[in-house]
């Protein structure tokens, strides 16, 4: 240390240059608090004159102006600080506020005890103003309190000094609560319910800045109850007057938007490439500012014949693919004028020199920092190809729809007729003019049973509207002269934007005329086996009368007259002739009599089909030596006797094959007449037979009783169903309406 006194002087009034002209506000106060020096700053501050400025104790002055009494209440805080350097004779650092003219002002203040012999003589008060500090700092707090981001600041050990809205909105607890809190308890209390690696990277990064003074970054995910998710997070460190680190910043801001932006492209450039590679398209990518290729996929390189080294880095011109370059320099032109080209046909070349036709578009997209070209190639030799086979493939099929003999017209969706052949026109019985131009819409149609169709239920109608098929349905279309074709039509919906259905139509008008003259020739011989089936009642009719009443009763008499001859006297030999003969009479007369009610049971005729069923049963049991049974129901009248024949006619036929086959132990016979149908059922618990093989038997002429039974049954509209097992019996069931007999 110097003890020159000149050196002493010049550092003394250096000193007091620097002090003097010092913007801060400096003030040596004696162990009275009173001002013993003010430097001109600190004097300007108060207002009055240097000379009234010192020797007062501070706060006894006169206010020197208004709102100099609105800090009044930092006097006392000011002079307990005095008071503490003066009594420890350390330094003290504090900040206050102070009002001046142009308004309140924030003072750092710092108090700096000076010694005499080891005791504190003065204290020395050098106030800095750091209101626009303050206000620096007030605006980035608000900035701070209403950033969407998470800002935190935390001491040396971790602990938290401040927290702003967003940490309390996103945790939803108030931040008196979170201060002062240790970061680990902090995260772990309030978020993480186990301690993570996000926790343990945070506390080491806050402990790495203040060791090294260097900011810190990192990405951790954090599960806030409301709002999780991934944040970057940077450690800043605040260092003060002796550039130590005093503090770290916590900065966090939500990059999950970012991050799931970033993975949506990352997908979408993967999506590109796989989709770029395995397109069945041949894709390119070449430069826009020399037309290199930059990337082909495997369809481009097999279509032209390259191999990858062969074709990336170089042009199209210089591999000579396109036979006319003026061409495609003029496809380039418009592209970047248009910002693509759309399926334009060009003549490219392979590698081999074989000439092929393309179809290409182009599109300018940005690539790898800089405009690029994607261009589509497609091609078009197969296409070509096929496209002349469709067209020969089309001529024949057209030849086939002109000269197909059955009739084909389309429609379209609104039902109008747009194409035909030449058979529809024949078969229709209308020109192809007409049907073309719906010159045919008055034309009325039948069904079969001759009800009208409305144009809603033609085939082609409902096809269409359904959209289904409809096949094989008969209409009849009537002409203007009264007269009816028929045709069988179908017809089915097109799956073709345009088209409505196709319509099928062939001709069964001589299908239909060949039917009447059957069903016409069916009526007759129905009418003839009626009439002859009468014929034959009649004549059983006649034959049993006669062999009753006129047969009957010459044997009859010879019968008599034979007896009284016998009551003669005659010789022994003669009486036994006579005797004999009168049995063979009896025996004759016996056969005459069961012949007649064989033909034709009188009964029949005088008491019914009831009785003569019931006769006819017990007979055929007592003759077989079966058990029978019989059960009638409704029987308020007399059938028609047609019916009561048929019937008749059923049981006969039905017993005399169960005596001679059946071999049965019981017969059951039931007759019910109900609301005009009469029901007549015989079952037997017989062997049973075959009745397929039977009635192939009768059809085939071997037997006639089946046939028969059916033949009757059919000429009365009637129905009737045999069922048979063996060793299980036959059932033989019949139904005839007889008010359906009577009406027709």
């Amino acid at each position: 240390m110097t003890t020159d006194p000149k050196r002493i002087h010049e550092n003394e009034q250096g000193f007091r240059a620097i002090v003097e002209n010092s913007p801060d506000y400096i003030v040596r106060y004696d162990r009275e608090f009173r001002r013993i020096y003010g430097n001109p700053a600190a004097v300007r501050v108060y207002g009055f004159p240097y000379e009234e400025f010192v020797g007062t104790e501070i706060g006894t002055s006169r206010q020197p102006h208004e709102g100099f009494s609105a800090v009044e209440n930092n006097i006392a805080p000011v002079k307990q600080r005095l008071k503490e350097v003066f009594d420890s004779g350390h330094p003290s650092e504090f900040e206050i506020s102070w009002g001046v003219p142009e308004g309140e002002k924030a003072l750092s203040v710092r108090l700096f005890p000076e010694f005499d012999h080891g005791n504190v003589k003065s204290v020395v008060l050098i106030a800095r103003d750091i209101s626009e500090l303050k206000e620096t700092e007030r605006r980035i707090l608000a900035l701070t309190e209403n950033s969407p981001d998470i800002v935190a600041r935390f001491a040396v050990e971790g602990r938290c000094l401040y927290v702003n809205r967003s940490i309390e909105k996103k945790l939803g607890v108030d931040k008196r609560e979170l201060i002062g809190t240790i970061i680990g308890d902090l995260l772990l209390q309030r978020i993480y319910p186990a301690v993570p690696h996000d926790v343990i990277s945070i506390r080491n990064g806050i402990r790495t800045v203040f060791e090294t003074g260097a900011p810190f970054e990192t990405e951790i995910s954090i599960p806030f109850p409301d709002a999780p998710g991934v944040y970057n997070i940077r450690l800043i460190p605040e260092f003060n007057e002796s550039t130590v680190v005093s503090s770290v910043l916590f900065i966090g801001r939500d990059i999950s938007e970012q991050r799931k932006m970033e993975e949506e492209k990352f997908q979408s450039e993967l999506l590109f490439a796989t989709a770029f590679r395995g397109s069945p398209v041949a894709l390119s990518i070449t430069r826009v500012t020399d037309g290199r290729f930059q990337e082909v996929n495997e369809k481009f390189l097999s279509l032209f014949g390259y191999t990858r080294e062969e074709v990336i880095g170089h042009t199209s011109i210089e591999l000579k693919m396109y036979n006319n370059e003026e061409e495609r320099t003029r496809k380039v032109l418009f592209l970047h004028e248009q910002g693509g080209v759309r399926e334009f046909e060009i003549k490219t070349r392979t590698k081999e020199g074989r000439e092929i036709d393309v179809l290409s578009s182009t599109v300018e997209i940005e690539l790898w920092g800089e405009p690029q070209i994607l261009s589509f190639t497609i091609d078009l030799t197969e296409r070509k190809r096929a496209e002349e086979i469709l067209k020969e493939n089309e001529a024949k099929l057209r030849t086939i729809f002109d000269i197909a003999p059955i009739g084909i017209c389309v429609l379209d969706s609104a039902g109008k007729i747009i194409d035909l052949n030449f058979a529809l026109e024949h078969i229709v019985g209308i020109s192809k003019s007409d049907l073309l131009s719906g010159n045919y819409k008055d034309r009325r149609f039948i069904d079969n049973t001759n009800v009208p169709i409305s144009r809603e239920d033609l085939p082609s109608s409902r096809a269409l509207t359904e959209q289904r098929v409809i096949k094989d349905v008969e209409i009849g279309s009537v002409q203007n002269d009264g007269t009816v074709l028929w045709n069988n039509v179908s017809a089915a919906p097109i799956p073709i934007p345009g088209m409505g259905v196709v319509v099928l139509t062939t001709s069964i008008d001589e299908r239909k005329k060949t039917e009447n003259r059957l069903r016409t020739a069916r009526f007759r011989l129905q009418q003839l086996s009626r009439r002859l089936l009468e014929v034959q009642e009649n004549e059983r009719r006649m034959l049993a009368r006669e062999l009753h009443d006129e047969i009957g009763q010459i044997l009859t008499v010879i019968k008599i007259d034979l007896q009284v001859i016998r009551e003669k006297v005659l010789p022994f030999d003669l009486e036994r002739r006579i005797d004999d003969n009168i049995v063979t009479i009896e025996e004759c007369l016996r056969q005459v009599r069961n012949l007649s009610l064989e033909l034709r049971p009188s009964m029949l005729d005088d008491l019914g089909l009831v009785d003569a069923v019931n006769w006819h049963l017990k007979r055929q049991a007592a003759r077989v030596g079966f058990e029978a049974h019989i059960v009638t129901e409704g029987f308020s009248s007399r059938l028609p006797a047609e019916i009561e024949t048929a019937c008749y006619r059923i049981v006969q036929e039905s017993l005399t094959n169960i005596a001679r086959h059946a071999k049965a132990h019981r017969v059951d016979l039931a007759i019910a007449v109900n609301d005009g149908t009469v029901t007549l059922t015989i079952r037997d618990d017989g062997q049973g037979f075959d009745v397929d093989h039977a009635i192939a038997e009768s059809a085939g002429g071997t037997t006639f009783g089946i046939m028969s039974m059916q033949e009757r049954i059919n000429l009365l509209g009637g129905h009737i169903e045999i069922s048979s097992h063996k060793g299980r019996g036959t059932t033989v069931h019949v139904t005839i309406s007889f008010h359906k007999r009577t009406e027709q």
